[in-house]
């Protein structure tokens, strides 16, 4: 595990946690499930596809293929600001997701679009729906890009009623669709939430999320695999609150029911109020709301001691991706301080005129 992060430890381990990702904000009209399937590396609207399909050998087998979903949440005004260009850069051979050679976890990794509105309804451009929209973007990263994509490309989608529609409630709604979505689609070991403010700093990015993966299909060695918030402690007062929490950004393993049976004790702890109207997300004190919010001050609230005892092992940290919140960064500046990071999680590049 060296050459792409620390060795899995627990969450108590201070020294190696570096990165928070912040939720988005995601709106739309609620809508039902998905039609559509992967998309091949040439896609049409029209083309039609099957269903994605994949060996089933023993999963206690080194040989066991980890099936990777690249969840990618957003809101259809982020389509133009910040997807397309968060895309091109993976066409920069310096930001390629794979190596593009004979690699051991080539073609296990998804490419998935989690949307709140109609794809074939919501217009990205004149007389182009967002569906085709995607299919362009998709199209345009060429087929050394694609092709690190085995099981191509999905859109999902997710229903928002319009009474969670909104800052308090909306990310919660959504990162609890997406891992129940994700996880009915029935072929994926794992899921990375990668937002649309993550970019990558170095190449085969994809393939050091894909290693973190790897002998963890039954979930035995984390739930959440993740970072905490590598920033300035200001935002937050981080360093007085010992806020520590791995944010939703984060590689989740989906194979273990226990997870759900976590995050139901997550919601039935913390009730909804005045901070939110969804249970479990936020604890009602100031800067707690959200879903990470809310699982790491259950696991560090003592009426939950004993079962806390029984899953703690299940958080985990990594420096494969870092989160340094509203603060500027450089390539450069990431690859000296932090060599083991591969993606990057920060506001800055779309509330400044910086260029990274």
């Amino acid at each position: 595990n060296a050459e792409y992060g620390e060795p899995f430890g627990d969450e108590m381990q201070v020294g190696r946690l570096v990165a928070l990702v912040c939720c988005a904000w995601v709106t739309g009209a609620a809508v039902s499930e998905s039609s559509g399937g992967p998309l091949p590396a040439a896609f049409s609207p029209d083309t039609a596809v099957a269903p994605l399909r994949h060996p089933d050998p023993d999963p206690g087998s080194p040989s066991w293929p980890n099936q990777l979903a690249v969840a990618i949440p957003f809101h259809i005004s982020q389509f133009h600001t910040k997807l397309a260009s968060a895309m091109a850069r993976w066409s920069r051979p310096e930001f390629a997701p794979c190596s593009g050679g004979a690699s051991a976890l080539e073609g296990r990794a998804t490419l998935v679009f989690l949307y709140t509105g109609d794809p074939d309804k919501d217009q990205v451009g004149p007389n182009q729906s967002l569906r085709s929209g995607l299919a362009q973007l998709w199209n345009q990263l060429g087929e050394k890009v694609t092709q690190c994509f085995g099981g191509g490309m999905h859109i999902l989608e997710l229903s928002l009623d319009s009474a969670h529609d909104r800052y308090s409630d909306a990310p919660c709604v959504f990162f609890n669709g997406m891992l129940e979505r994700v996880r009915e689609q029935g072929v994926y070991d794992h899921v990375y939430q990668m937002e649309t403010d993550v970019l990558p700093v170095k190449p085969n990015w994809l393939d050091a999320v894909l290693h973190e993966t790897v002998f963890n299909q039954d979930c035995e060695r984390y739930w959440q695999r993740g970072s905490m918030a590598h920033c300035q402690v200001h935002q937050g007062r981080l360093a007085e609150r010992y806020d520590v929490h791995i944010n939703g950004n984060s590689i989740w393993c989906l194979r273990d029911p226990k997870l759900w049976e976590f995050l139901d004790r997550v919601q039935a702890f913390y009730p909804p109020g005045d901070h939110s109207g969804v249970a479990g997300c936020g604890t009602a004190k100031w800067a707690e709301v959200g879903v990470d919010h809310a699982m790491y001050r259950f696991r560090r609230d003592p009426a939950n001691f004993e079962y806390l005892r029984t899953i703690i092992h299940l958080f985990t940290y990594t420096q494969t991706m870092l989160n340094k919140c509203e603060d500027a960064y450089t390539v450069a500046g990431i690859k000296a301080d932090h060599p083991r990071t591969f993606l990057v999680h920060s506001k800055a590049p779309y509330l400044s005129l910086i260029h990274i």
